[in-house]
């Protein structure tokens, strides 16, 4: 798998992500992070007194019920939120760091190795964000200062006079490091795998892309959502085919056992995740809101929750392949644009003796999907 480091490098993104190993890896990034945010959601609920209800952002940012919604259930859900995001990240700096090192033809590089790189250089990927951050603080408090002087009487409208044009000045500054932080966000994982780098590297490289080539790393980016929505697109589309064909074949053969078995699974989705009814495999039967079935007791209830894990499993594939279709487009990406910049191949240097990628090459190999 030769990349070319142009744009057209994006068809390799297909055969780099469809790998047992970077699905697993995304999946496993998926469920940890939906399993926070749920857990941290529920107890938001509880701690709302039954004010927050699915669907929650209709709740929580406008309607009715919004209005009893106290501040510690908002913050609860926003911890939530924000710790998910969160792991997303270093699940994305462990795909990415999984996507280079297939395309530097080391197809002995585990899931287990992934999760220890992106686990050491986590710093790096949260100290990157936290940079800009601090530098956007310090012109926001700049901004602010100025505003609070120009409310003293005569010498506020002097400062405001002259200082108009640097406040417009430094308002554009603040929406472009903005953009950078968006890139950065998307971009540093790709460059911490790359590279190695540290924070700082990381924020140099994502400020020296924009500068040399906006159009072309903006492009990188659209091009690399767009491609990673149709490859989950079509691995949900074929999916969705095989679930129905297999549905079908067993409601021939089963009869009505499992339309039974069918309606007892979606009772188990319907009450853990209130407001799915939309997921791909629980379509096929109605909307979930619609069934009077339960789960049932005994054996019952143990066959529908496999069969409600087994369709939350498949919703889940398409999302982990999609995932695992962006990072490792944000790889070769990032490998493209340093190529074009710097003029060196970043998946051609060789490691430093006593460097991350030199220990994780040495280290045992530990078996994984």
């Amino acid at each position: 798998m030769k990349p070319t480091h142009t744009i057209r490098d994006i068809f390799l993104v297909g055969r780099l992500a469809l790998h047992p190993r970077q699905i697993w890896l995304n999946a496993l990034g998926l469920i940890t992070a939906g399993a926070v945010f749920y857990l941290f959601t529920l107890l938001a609920m509880l701690l709302s007194g039954g004010a927050m209800k699915f669907p929650l952002f209709a709740n929580i940012f406008g309607g009715p019920a919004a209005l009893h919604i106290d501040g510690l259930a908002r913050g609860v859900y926003g911890a939530g939120a924000i710790l998910a995001a969160a792991l997303l990240l270093v699940n994305n700096l462990a795909s990415c760091r999984l996507a280079v090192q297939r395309l530097k033809e080391q197809r002995d590089y585990t899931v287990r190795q992934s999760h220890r790189f992106a686990l050491r250089k986590s710093a790096s990927l949260f100290g990157s964000g936290m940079l800009i951050f601090l530098i956007i603080a310090f012109f926001v408090l700049v901004i602010a200062l100025v505003l609070l002087i120009g409310k003293i009487p005569l010498v506020g409208e002097i400062v405001l006079s002259v200082a108009i044009i640097l406040l417009v000045l430094w308002m554009a500054i603040i929406l472009l490091l903005a953009l950078i932080a968006l890139l950065n966000l998307l971009f540093g994982p790709a460059f911490i795998a790359l590279d190695e780098t540290d924070a700082l590297g990381a924020v140099y490289h994502t400020m020296q892309f924009f500068k040399s080539k906006p159009a072309g790393t903006l492009a990188h980016l659209f091009v690399n959502v767009l491609f990673a929505g149709f490859a989950a697109a079509m691995f949900a589309a074929a999916l969705l085919l095989s679930f129905f064909l297999t549905n079908m074949a067993a409601s021939l053969i089963a009869g009505e056992a499992y339309t039974m078995l069918a309606a007892r699974g979606m009772a188990v989705a319907a009450h853990l995740f209130p407001g799915a009814g939309s997921f791909l495999p629980y379509t096929l039967y109605g909307g979930l809101s619609d069934t009077g079935f339960t789960p049932g007791s005994g054996l019952a209830s143990v066959m529908s929750w496999l069969w409600a894990g087994s369709a939350a499993l498949l919703c889940l594939t398409p999302l982990a392949y999609g995932l695992a279709a962006f990072n490792s487009g944000m790889a070769l990406s990032a490998t493209a644009l340093y190529h074009q910049i710097e003029g060196e191949d970043l998946l051609a240097r060789r490691p430093a003796e006593g460097g991350q990628e030199a220990q994780d090459q040495s280290s045992p190999r530990q078996d994984s999907p």
